[in-house]
């Protein structure tokens, strides 16, 4: 059930949180703060802004505008991201490519949105979601 998570108050913007399969599946999740490096391994460490991360599937440019951290995507055709899910609301912009939105429901199925340029995403708090990039793909990610 997701929705512990949601009764927790995050001091920063699209943390990770999931399972220790959710955190396992990509060699980019790291420890986030210390203290989940202790009891989680596999969650996040701060993200430098700016900063770039990059691996086979493309590129991550981590950003700060006033206090809000915003990431800009480049990625290949074929590759997955995300596979997790957030105590707040992500939204996604397409500028360029095509992207199939994998989203788990509350019945537990799940839901296969397809997105293109120029399209507006808004994952509500608290969905599992993963990113199947069907092109090769130019985004932009936050979270409210």
């Amino acid at each position: 059930d997701n929705h512990d998570i949601l009764n927790c108050i995050f001091p920063e913007d699209g943390r990770l949180v999931g399972t220790d399969a959710i955190f396992t599946s990509s060699p980019n999740v790291t420890p986030q703060f210390p203290i989940d490096a202790e009891s989680n391994t596999h969650k996040r460490l701060d993200i430098p802004t700016p900063s770039i991360y990059t691996d086979e599937r493309g590129e991550i440019h981590n950003i700060k505008a006033n206090d809000k951290r915003i990431n800009i995507l480049y990625t290949k055709k074929g590759y997955l991201r995300s596979g997790d899910l957030h105590p707040n609301e992500q939204c996604d912009f397409i500028f360029s490519g095509k992207v199939k939105l994998w989203t788990l429901q509350s019945d537990g199925s799940t839901k296969i949105t397809d997105y293109c340029a120029h399209d507006f995403i808004s994952i509500p708090r608290g969905v599992p979601h993963v990113f199947e990039f069907v092109e090769d793909t130019v985004m932009a990610e936050w979270w409210e």
